[in-house]
């Protein structure tokens, strides 16, 4: 029907129209794609900050104020052993400060923690200038605009926190890595606990 009823201009017009208006649903939907992936960063490093605040409780962190920086503080001032190495020396360092950098940023969208993340980091931040970017950045203006990170960020980075943290847990906590799937007091309970009612415990009637 459409062949019949529009000439061979009309046609290519319409498909002109339709390829434009493509490339800018994609813009928005890149848009859209990239407001959830920073949401689930921030709630990442929520989560993480979290379990990071119950371990610092444990060990005598007393401040109703907790931050990176009193984490890493706090940190540093548990290690006795003048030999280790301090936190920012643990492996996988840069994958878990440049998680806080971009939540921070995120967080709070101001000139200063866009400053610190191009300090420390101006790969993944937009600069006037590179790559096209013609303005400054100013106060206010919202932080995931102007963060560059690679689509597969989220993917590498669990792997990188884990390194990260098996440091923390080895240096800071003194704990054997090998053995933290067996060696804590629930599992001997629950091993127990299979020993005496082994048809309970595996719902077996």
């Amino acid at each position: 029907m459409i062949a019949h009823s529009f000439g061979s201009d009309d046609l290519d017009e319409i498909e002109f129209d339709a390829m434009i208006h493509s490339f800018n649903r994609i813009k928005k939907y890149n848009e859209i794609i990239n407001s959830l992936y920073f949401q689930f960063i921030q709630k990442i490093t929520s989560e993480i900050t979290r379990y990071m605040l119950l371990v610092c409780n444990d060990l005598g962190y007393k401040s109703n104020d907790f931050s990176i920086d009193a984490f890493f503080k706090f940190s540093d001032g548990l290690i006795k052993d003048k030999s280790q190495p301090k936190i920012n020396k643990f492996r996988k360092y840069n994958a878990f400060n440049l998680l806080n950098k971009i939540n921070n940023f995120l967080k709070h969208n101001t000139l200063r923690s866009y400053e610190q993340l191009k300090k420390h980091y101006p790969k993944n931040v937009r600069t006037k200038g590179v790559d096209g970017c013609k303005i400054d950045y100013e106060n206010g203006m919202y932080a995931g605009d102007w963060i560059i990170i690679k689509p597969d960020y989220i993917d590498k980075l669990f792997d990188k926190l884990i390194i990260f943290f098996e440091d923390y847990c080895s240096i800071i906590l003194k704990e054997n890595i090998k053995e933290a799937d067996w060696n804590y007091d629930d599992y001997f309970r629950d091993a127990f606990k299979v020993f005496q009612f082994p048809n309970a415990y595996y719902g077996i009637r």
